[in-house]
This record gives C-alpha cells, structure tokens and sequence, in this order.
C-alpha cells in the first residue's frame, strides 16, 4: 500500500511492469505483486490498449501453466476481466469516436469489444483444457481417491473461475450488476455487440454455463457445497427474469 502511494503521488510508474514481472518470476504466488501490478494497471500508470489487455490476459496464463491452484493469478485475470474494463475509456481513436477507426461503434475505447472478446475465448479455451485434466481427459465430477486431490483442487480452481467469469460477462450483456458498471462505456458496447447475436456474449448461455459449473462443484468440491449452491440459485434466478 506505501509503495502504491509514493508511485501515485509522485507519478513514478515508469519500471513499475517490471518490477512486478521479477519479483513473480522470483515467486508466483507473490499475491502483493499480483494486486500491485494491476494497481499499475488500473490507475493508468502505463498506457492501456488492446496489445496490452491481451499481454496481461496470457501474462497471467503462463503464470499459472505450472501452478494452476494459485489463487493471485485466478484473481489478477477476475479484475482484467471485470474490473479493468473501466479503465477503457480513453480514447485513441479517431475524431467520431471510433477506437480503430473501423466504425465498429466502440465510442473510443481504449480496448475494443473484439479484442476484450478474443481474450476471452483464450479463457476459456485454457479453462477446457484444465477442466479435463489436460492429457488425462478427466472430465469435472467428484473424486475420491487422495492421489488426485492436487489435480481435483486445479479443477476447482479453474472451472470456479469458469462459472463466475461465465455469470459476471452475462449480467453485465444484460445491463447489471447495480452499481458502476452501467455507466461505463465499454459495457454499453459489449451489449451493442449482444444485440448482433454473437453467440460469444449470449447471456442465456452463459447463464446456462455459470448454473451447470455450480452444480458441478457441489459434487466435486463438497466442502463449499452451500455457498456453489447460493451461486447456483442466483444465476437460476437471473436465467428466469431474462425476457
């Protein structure tokens, strides 16, 4: 936190990424490192664009190839995602407003919609590959056996990360959570792009989704049975509202 003052007060970002990048190549699960480069990130101490988002989105993937279970990395990619997106407003774009100057309407942004997508599906692409176990194929189901409780704590971990990615993305096409995210601008293109009936930010689907991984987890993770189960209800629950 003292670190993050002295850098904000006296605007001294430069090195701020690599000073970051070494101490989580010194330890990965260095969590002070992870929230204070996405402080760096958040707080406009680097330039953000669409190379940049992306960057950080496998950044954080290749942090986790060799330690799937950790936590500060799951975490990092929750606020690029959800979080960061507020932080797109700048505009680099030409006069009208348009960030690529292609008039895909993204009003501005810094990162567009496509590229926020593309990243995206990178996700969920690795989250597929984790949720079966990679070369052993093993699909999301209870385990009982202790010599796969590591493989079962990843799987956890990842398709968690899944459900909410999945639940948070829907609520937001559909013009929530209350709160900050329905004055930010990226959102409102998000949900332009909706409108166009790309299956990519389906929010049924991904409601869908988000309910079957919580049901899921109920079995696997039993431990964590109540609170999957609330999670469950709310995403059924937003499921029955939609129009």
């Amino acid at each position: 936190a003292h670190r993050q003052w002295l850098v904000g007060a006296y605007e001294r970002w430069r090195g701020e990424m690599d000073f970051t990048t070494g101490l989580l190549q010194s330890d990965v699960y260095n969590n002070s490192a992870w929230n204070h480069r996405f402080f760096v990130l958040s707080s406009g101490g680097v330039p953000l664009n669409g190379a940049l988002f992306q960057h950080e989105v496998v950044f954080a993937l290749n942090g986790l190839e060799d330690h799937r279970e950790n936590e500060s990395a799951w975490s990092f990619l929750t606020g690029l995602l959800f979080k960061l997106p507020h932080s797109f407003e700048e505009c680099h774009g030409d006069k009208d407003g348009d960030a690529n100057g292609d008039g895909d309407g993204d009003g501005g942004l810094s990162v567009s919609v496509e590229e926020y997508l593309q990243a995206l599906e990178v996700l969920k692409k690795f989250v597929a590959v984790l949720r079966n176990g990679g070369k052993s194929k093993r699909k999301l189901g209870p385990t009982t056996t202790s010599s796969s409780s590591s493989s079962s704590n990843v799987v956890v971990h990842c398709v968690s990360f899944h459900a909410s990615m999945c639940f948070q993305l829907a609520l937001r096409v559909l013009g929530g959570p209350v709160g900050q995210e329905r004055e930010c601008r990226f959102w409102g293109a998000l949900r332009a792009e909706a409108k166009k009936a790309d299956p990519r930010v389906d929010p049924r689907a991904h409601l869908e989704q988000a309910a079957a991984d919580w049901q899921a987890l109920q079995e696997t993770d039993p431990v964590r049975k109540p609170a999957y189960l609330l999670k469950w209800k709310s995403a059924k629950l937003a499921l029955d509202n939609m129009p």
